[in-house]
């Protein structure tokens, strides 16, 4: 049980009712998922012009500055590890 918990990957999640924002609009996600903070680097990233402020591990705004459909993707790498979890997608469309 605790090794299916361990190598479950992290999942994007965001409570909007919609996939469209506008531009200039702070966009807020999270991540699910329990992972030990000192064992892991989170990585959550997208492409384009865009800005992310790490609120925490977990929780995090982008805010994009141009038009246009984005992919959000989120992966987890261990410290001493050589494991690496890659994550969901979240596409988003930029108005």
């Amino acid at each position: 049980m605790i090794q299916e918990l361990k190598n479950q990957p992290p999942n994007i999640i965001h409570f909007y009712p919609s996939d469209a924002f506008n531009i200039g609009d702070v966009i807020k996600i999270w991540l699910s998922g329990q992972y030990n903070e000192t064992e892991y680097n989170y990585y959550v990233v997208s492409e384009g012009d865009y800005e992310v402020t790490a609120i925490s591990s977990f929780e995090y705004d982008f805010v994009f500055n141009e038009p246009g459909t984005y992919t959000i993707s989120c992966s987890i790498a261990g410290k001493t590890k050589k494991s690496n979890i890659q994550g969901n997608t979240l596409t988003l469309t930029i108005v």
